[in-house]
């Protein structure tokens, strides 16, 4: 409830990297409960002065059922690389190997790396 009260002002841009972002940040049943508390309070203004905002709010939750839908990653649970696949490739054990892990999901965040489908935890090449 506090993440929701504290979150419920923040404007979420209307983009699937956003999303992902928002999606890894609060975990999926956070980001859904959010989005409705942003549809509530819409509501309970002027229906004029918000009616697009709603709209758009319906779209964001199409596009992160989407995302979901096509398996993408928006967290380090997501990767197909874990802190196992970060040593073998030389990376010392310690704080580092969170590090890269953390640096990879920000790649695929902000579609550094090209095709964030390829990083599925299913999809390990």
């Amino acid at each position: 409830m506090v993440t929701l009260v504290e979150y419920h002002d923040v404007q979420i841009p209307n983009r699937e990297r956003s999303i992902r972002k928002w999606l890894g940040r609060l975990g999926l049943k956070a980001f859904f409960q959010l989005l409705e508390v942003k549809r509530a309070d819409g509501i309970g203004q002027s229906y004029e002065l918000v009616k697009d905002r709603l709209a758009e709010l319906e779209e964001m939750k199409a596009k992160a059922e989407e995302i979901i839908a096509q398996g993408q990653c928006f967290s380090l649970k997501d990767l197909a690389v874990n802190g196992r696949d970060v040593i073998s490739a030389g990376i010392a054990p310690g704080p580092e190997v969170r590090e890269v892990l953390n640096r990879l999901l920000n790649w695929l965040l902000i579609g550094k790396v090209r095709d964030p489908i390829k990083f599925r935890v299913n999809d390990k090449q």
